[in-house]
């Protein structure tokens, strides 16, 4: 199984689910939607600072993600893998988890929307798990197989 194909599909779920909230908060107010599209590049370069820069894929360019793996090789200088600090893993995930609530009150006006957008996570997710967690070998990571292997 080519992994990066399960990646590059979680990636561009999740990327949808973000344009389905961007697409809410511009139409509450301008101000909201500005607001939230530029914390969106925001989050993610920070995950990726401090989650993917330390994954084994990155140091040998097997990224199962390929989208990070390329902004990792471009824009940080990879770090030998090492386990997570829980400092970290909140750093990384606080703001992700912020950025994935703070629409909620506003996709829930429109059903469709907030369905769609939890959906189109929960999917996401599970690719991750059942599609990308299985293949890789960075054995620091929260999620690596044998945490997989027992959801």
């Amino acid at each position: 199984m080519d992994y990066r194909i399960t990646g590059i599909t979680s990636i561009g779920l999740v990327f949808v689910a973000i344009g389905i909230a961007m697409y809410q908060l511009f139409s509450i107010s301008f101000l909201f939607g500005a607001v939230y599209t530029v914390c969106v590049p925001l989050v993610f370069l920070n995950v990726i600072y401090i989650y993917c820069r330390r994954c084994t894929h990155s140091l040998d360019g097997s990224c199962r993600h390929v989208l990070f793996g390329l902004i990792v090789g471009r824009l940080f200088k990879p770090t030998s893998p090492k386990p997570y600090t829980l400092n970290e893993i909140l750093i990384a995930l606080l703001p992700l988890v912020i950025l994935i609530a703070l629409p909620l009150y506003w996709l829930w006006q429109i059903p469709v929307l907030f369905f769609s957008f939890l959906t189109l996570l929960a999917v996401a997710g599970a690719i991750v798990v059942k599609g990308v967690c299985p293949g890789c070998k960075n054995s620091s990571c929260a999620m690596c197989p044998a945490t997989c292997r027992r959801l």
